[in-house]
Formats: C-alpha cells, sequence, structure tokens
C-alpha cells in the first residue's frame, strides 16, 4: 500500500510540475473516489457480517 501512495505521489508531482491543473484535479478526484468506495465497502461488509435490526439497516441506506 506504501509503494502505491508514493506512486502516485510521484505522478501528482509530475503533473504538477508541468501545471497540468485539470489533469491534476481528475487525478485527484479518481483517488477519492477510490477510498470513498473502499470505506463504503469495508462498512457494508461490517453490515453484514454483524446481525442488524432491518430499521437500523434501513436508516443506514437512506
Amino acid at each position: 500500500m506504501r509503494y502505491h501512495l508514493k506512486v502516485m505521489s510521484s505522478c501528482m508531482q509530475d503533473i504538477y510540475n508541468r501545471k497540468n491543473y485539470a489533469m491534476m484535479l481528475i487525478v485527484s478526484v479518481f483517488i477519492k473516489i477510490l477510498f470513498t468506495l473502499k470505506k463504503t465497502l469495508r462498512c457494508n461488509l461490517m453490515l453484514v457480517n454483524i446481525p442488524a435490526p432491518k430499521d437500523f439497516i434501513q436508516s443506514v441506506f437512506i
């Protein structure tokens, strides 16, 4: 994981050095979406593993 972060940061640095701000924005948004999806998946897995009341699950997904 640390290696991937290093690669991403060097990629960001390269884009920044070229002053390509639009590309930098796209890359950062893409990274944010990836991390958000990861968190959501983890939460969903926790909900599946732990038996919870139906109304609690409905309130989470609304």
